[in-house]
């Protein structure tokens, strides 16, 4: 729950074999009835060898970033792209 509404989250990682540098990462926010524009950001330096913590915290700061450009949860249609996200 992010001020009020009801969202899901998820995080999908993908890059190819022996290109460290070619990982890509990204956030996807959601209403949890699945329906509505959705939110994503791409997680910068998704290559980086340490682990860096995608929080609950940041979820919601990315969230309300969302909501302050106008995004509806379970509204309108297709993806409201935010460029980068930083755990």
């Amino acid at each position: 729950m992010v001020d009020g509404h009801e969202l899901l989250w998820w995080v999908r990682r993908r890059g190819l074999r022996n290109c460290q540098h070619c990982d890509e990462c990204t956030v996807t926010l959601a209403h949890a009835s699945r329906t509505g524009t959705i939110v994503q950001a791409h997680v910068e330096e998704a290559w980086r060898a340490e682990v860096v913590p995608i929080a609950p915290s940041r979820i919601a700061a990315l969230a309300r970033e969302a909501l302050a450009r106008g995004w509806v949860p379970g509204e309108g249609a297709g993806v409201l792209a935010l460029g980068m996200f930083s755990p």
